[in-house]
């Protein structure tokens, strides 16, 4: 709670960083978990791929900005190999935006963690082209609300099994000024935190 996310200039990475703890972290941006995959040891790939975005309508109020909301949908199958084991599953991921349109379009290293930072993410780059042509089409604005529903349906040693996960994010406050460029770096006194 109360961390921040800092993404660098070329998106390779994105730091998630906890004052509390005093730490942070370091995490790959899809670009750069794509090269993982073209290992001989781990691979991900992604067929049966349905990319589809909807309009759902105005949605109230966030941060004193009217909302609207956008749904993005992306249905797949996923296989993965790590090594010698080899699993498929059905994906379906459901993320919707709450999106200011009042604000002008800037990016977004939060939203892009949503759209990029699944298992979809890992394949190949006409697919993640595919479906970010369908999301900067979706809308133009700040999404100020994200939510992430994945539903996860494989079969596990004869057994089928579903697991569904909801993840979101909200800004609360926002303020136009100048920000200094040395607010973005990390203090001295925090630590990288391995997982």
């Amino acid at each position: 709670m109360g961390g921040w996310v800092l993404s660098d200039d070329g998106g390779r990475l994105l730091l998630v960083v906890d004052p509390v703890a005093r730490t942070f972290r370091a995490l790959p941006s899809a670009s750069s978990i794509r090269e993982l995959n073209s290992s001989k040891f781990i691979s991900f790939a992604v067929s049966r791929l349905v990319v589809r975005g909807d309009t759902l309508g105005e949605c109230g109020m966030i941060a004193g900005h009217a909302v609207s909301c956008y749904r993005l949908t992306r249905e797949y199958l996923l296989t993965q190999r790590y090594f010698l084991i080899r699993r498929s599953a059905t994906i379906r991921e459901v993320i919707t935006f709450w999106v200011a349109s009042d604000l002008p379009n800037m990016d977004n290293p939060v939203a892009r963690f949503f759209t990029e930072g699944s298992p979809f993410a890992f394949d190949r780059l006409d697919n993640v082209r595919r479906a970010r042509r369908v999301e900067d089409n979706l809308f133009s604005g700040v999404p100020l609300r994200m939510e992430l529903k994945t539903t996860q349906a494989e079969v596990v040693r004869g057994t089928s099994r579903t697991v569904t996960n909801i993840n979101s994010v909200e800004l609360r406050s926002i303020e136009r000024a100048r920000v200094d460029p040395s607010r973005f770096d990390i203090p001295a006194n925090y630590r990288l935190q391995k997982e």
